[in-house]
């Protein structure tokens, strides 16, 4: 049967499309009281689970738990470090890319799991939306977002690069989506719309 996941406050919970029957995955109670968890799958047919404050957690079919890999809730050596997990997307060759509210940039590399952090150099050194895609050049990116703006980091050079006065005010990034399809960029700010075209390699604003 096909199985659908969604998160709650408490935790995460897996539904059976055909027959409605629920499995709840309770997380550990933390001060952060909204949704618990997003989730992605990485190019490995694997499903992730990003728990906001409590961790990143593997979901293992054949035992039907959550692993605990990063983060706060993880039990081995310095992943569990308290991280503050705001998006997740998956890369190839088995790559998560994730955003935190404390910790920038991580990538996660499912297969050797390992991981390594990259600062912003910004002030809050958060990132609070990703999305991955395609440079002009063909080499891929990853797009980010903060409270003060819209920027790019090239993971080939290990380094961000963000857009000065695209908005006439200082703008906070909401949420970012690449369409799959044509490769354009749509980023939710406070301010207003920015839109990216590979096509023409120009940056919008549709206020």
């Amino acid at each position: 049967h096909r199985q659908g996941l969604y998160s709650d406050r408490d935790g995460v919970n897996r539904i059976d499309l055909a027959t409605g029957k629920r499995v709840h995955y309770p997380l550990r109670k933390t001060t952060y009281v909204w949704m618990k968890a997003i989730f992605t799958e990485d190019t490995d047919g694997n499903l992730w689970v990003v728990g906001r404050d409590n961790g990143l957690f593997r979901f293992d079919r054949d035992r039907d738990t959550l692993q605990c890999v990063l983060g706060a809730d993880c039990t081995q050596g310095p992943r569990e470090e308290p991280r503050l997990f705001a998006a997740a997307s998956a890369g190839t060759d088995g790559i998560l890319w994730l955003g935190s509210y404390n910790y920038g940039l991580i990538r996660y590399d499912t297969r050797r799991h390992t991981w390594h952090q990259y600062s912003t150099g910004r002030r809050s050194n958060q990132v609070n939306s990703l999305a991955l895609g395609n440079a002009e050049n063909g080499r891929p990116i990853v797009w980010v977002g903060d409270k003060q703006g819209l920027g790019v980091f090239r993971p080939e050079q290990e380094k961000f690069y963000f857009f000065p006065d695209l908005l006439p005010n200082v703008y906070e990034v909401n949420f970012i989506y690449r369409d799959p399809e044509n490769g354009i960029v749509w980023t939710c700010t406070s301010e207003g719309i920015i839109n990216y075209n590979p096509e023409s390699n120009l940056i919008r604003t549709l206020l």
